[in-house]
């Protein structure tokens, strides 16, 4: 069995463990993490001719 792999009745856990952690984060904080999915999704839609603008970080 690997280790890294997530079954599928661990996987709810993860997700609302996840989600926790996302709510209890500042404001600021969270801003960070979208600037971060913004960078992950950019060259994805990039490819599909789709304009993408990421936030500056202040």
């Amino acid at each position: 069995m690997d280790p890294k792999r997530i079954t599928v009745a661990e996987a709810p856990a993860g997700k609302d463990a996840y989600r926790t952690k996302l709510r209890k984060l500042s404001w600021p904080e969270k801003v960070k993490v979208v600037i971060e999915l913004q960078k992950i999704a950019k060259p994805i839609l990039a490819a599909r001719g789709i304009s993408v603008t990421v936030w500056p970080e202040d």
